[in-house]
């Protein structure tokens, strides 16, 4: 029997390929997770959309059936680590204090809101009172907010979203070069929240921390958190990245009739701590982001 989750947390699982800084979004929020001691435990959903808002359909190197694996060998491994803490793989010290399911979905649909909405309105096995908490970056938040993204030419269409539920955000890295640091991230946003009201949404999306409530109350809007440096540097572009470069490195050192086995060998160390074993194994063995 399905057990009913008055927190739902999800993870826009349209990412090529998984990695371990997505595996570090979920481990941080099912961690600080506080439910009453009455409540259900809360639920992972690793949502697959089939379109992006800026990307159109993702990676062409990649099916939908293969993209289904490897979201599910990244489930299978994010669910090993929350079980096992002690085991090798682990990347945090104390598992949550309920077991977490996770359940993996498609959808059509690109944008936050809409996901939310046909999560919602579409049978499912989540409860009308659901909060949904979306787990995101930085980087996409600064997309969310963007007004160009919705036909109405502001952020109204977010306003019953953030109303209701809410998108946990990691504050991005700041050891690249790129000129984001920590102190100009916290710039846009003290900067967006004078502005939202203008573009039509609600100052009072932005908080800090937990706020005192029912379960899912204290959870709505937007919360800031920070990641203290884990998953730093890692991202499915340089996740592929790596990939092409052993394998022309490879190909131009000409291994003859063991050139197969060494490059699966020599991928799988360049991979290792970029992304979870299941996914490693997958990448590899499918042949996958060469080209």
């Amino acid at each position: 029997m399905l057990v009913q989750p008055l927190t739902l947390y999800i993870l826009d699982s349209s990412f090529n390929p998984p990695t371990l800084a997505h595996m570090h979004l979920c481990l941080s929020a099912l961690h600080s997770h506080r439910p009453s001691p009455t409540s259900p435990p809360p639920r992972l959903l690793l949502l697959l959309s089939t379109l992006n808002a800026d990307k159109g359909s993702g990676h062409p190197s990649t099916t939908l059936p293969q993209r289904l694996v490897g979201i599910e060998e990244f489930a299978k491994d994010l669910h090993s680590t929350l079980t096992s803490p002690s085991s090798s793989n682990s990347m945090t010290s104390s598992p949550p204090d309920q077991d977490i399911a996770i359940d993996i979905a498609l959808t059509t649909q690109p944008f936050f809101h809409q996901k939310s909405h046909s999560i919602s309105t579409t049978p499912s096995p989540y409860p009308d009172k659901t909060t949904h908490i979306h787990l995101t970056g930085f980087d996409t938040l600064i997309r969310v907010l963007n007004p160009k993204y919705y036909s109405e030419g502001d952020l109204s269409p977010l306003v019953p979203f953030l109303g209701g539920h809410g998108l946990r955000v990691a504050w991005r890295d700041t050891s690249g070069e790129d000129g984001w640091s920590r102190g100009r991230q916290e710039q846009w946003v003290r900067e967006m929240k004078g502005r939202v009201e203008e573009m039509k949404g609600v100052r009072g999306w932005f908080r800090e921390g937990n706020v005192e409530g029912e379960e899912g109350e204290g959870k709505r809007g937007i919360e800031m958190v920070d990641l203290e440096g884990k998953g730093s540097g890692i991202s499915s572009s340089r996740v592929r990245e790596v990939v092409r470069e052993v394998a022309g490195r490879v190909k131009e050192e000409g291994k003859g009739e063991e050139r197969g086995q060494v490059e699966r060998e020599e991928l799988k160390k360049a991979l290792d701590g970029l992304v979870s074993e299941g996914v490693r194994e997958w990448i590899v063995e499918e042949g996958l982001y060469k080209e």
